[in-house]
């Protein structure tokens, strides 16, 4: 499996609460490691990257405000962010 951890942000907040798995969150420029029951509230426009745990994989129950939407860091345009291919 090749994983994807694209520098992102978002145009809202975002809360990501970990259901299974882990991940490595790198928020902001500061790195974290979280696993199930650790919650994660991401600013608007704070750059983020979420990498799944390669061997356990990764998933989260997310909430964020209706139509939000990612984009490059660059400004170059909207993006939906893939971890996993």
């Amino acid at each position: 499996m090749i994983l994807h951890c694209p520098l992102h942000t978002f145009d809202a907040e975002q809360v990501w609460t970990v259901v299974d798995g882990g991940a490595t969150v790198e928020l902001d420029g500061e790195k974290v490691t979280v696993v199930p029951g650790d919650t994660v509230v991401m600013p608007a426009a704070a750059p983020r990257r979420v990498c799944a745990d390669p061997e356990q994989g990764f998933a989260a129950i997310v909430a964020a405000s209706p139509g939000a939407s990612a984009s490059a860091p660059d400004g170059t345009g909207k993006t939906v962010p893939a971890w996993t291919v």
